[in-house]
């Protein structure tokens, strides 16, 4: 689903409000089990990858869990960044219609 995504942490860290607020991006998020892992994963593209395609993820995380909260969705869970042990990572998801960014209200 297209959506504007913000990240809640940095290197683990819980990031301000104001940071948060000023780093949306949007792109295209997918949520689903990832090949034989009893796990769902979240993955976060630039634009919708199509049918076949391979897109490497600006963002994923790994065994999520998902929050529905009225405007969004919370995602928590693990990133593992390349050669580093894994860390906490919370997004916040503001679905949008089409393809237009969607933004959080102050």
């Amino acid at each position: 689903m297209f959506s504007t995504v913000y990240l809640l942490r940095e290197g683990g860290s819980k990031l301000s409000t104001d940071v948060v607020r000023s780093r949306g991006m949007p792109g295209w998020l997918e949520v689903k089990k990832n090949g034989g892992w009893p796990e769902w994963h979240a993955r976060f593209y630039p634009e919708r990858p199509l049918e076949g395609q391979h897109i490497n993820p600006l963002f994923e995380i790994r065994n999520i869990r998902l929050v529905q909260i009225e405007g969004g969705i919370l995602l928590s869970g693990f990133e593992r960044p390349v050669n580093e042990p894994q860390r906490p990572q919370s997004w916040w998801c503001v679905p949008s219609p089409g393809e237009q960014p969607a933004t959080i209200s102050p």
